[in-house]
């Protein structure tokens, strides 16, 4: 699975979480959907990216940076793969 790939699984993730009608960008803020640090639609977010890509993700490593953008969402996948 390449970055591109991850990208658009995760922008399906964005979608559907959110119901986002709209594109959202590789640099879209996710902040603007509602994706806070310690929001609960964050902690779902979460979930929702280790049963989708299949990985275990630290509550404690969840930052802001990691959660900025769809960009950093995919870095932090990718290390993880």
């Amino acid at each position: 699975m390449n970055e591109e790939d991850i990208k658009k699984r995760i922008r399906i993730l964005i979608n559907d979480k959110f119901e986002i009608t709209g594109e959202v960008g590789d640099t879209t803020y996710l902040i603007d959907f509602g994706l806070g640090v310690d929001s609960v639609s964050s902690l779902e977010f979460v979930v929702a990216l280790e049963k989708e890509f299949k990985v275990e993700i630290d509550e404690s490593e969840i930052t802001p940076d990691i959660l900025q953008d769809i960009n950093s969402v995919t870095q932090y996948i990718v290390s993880r793969l």
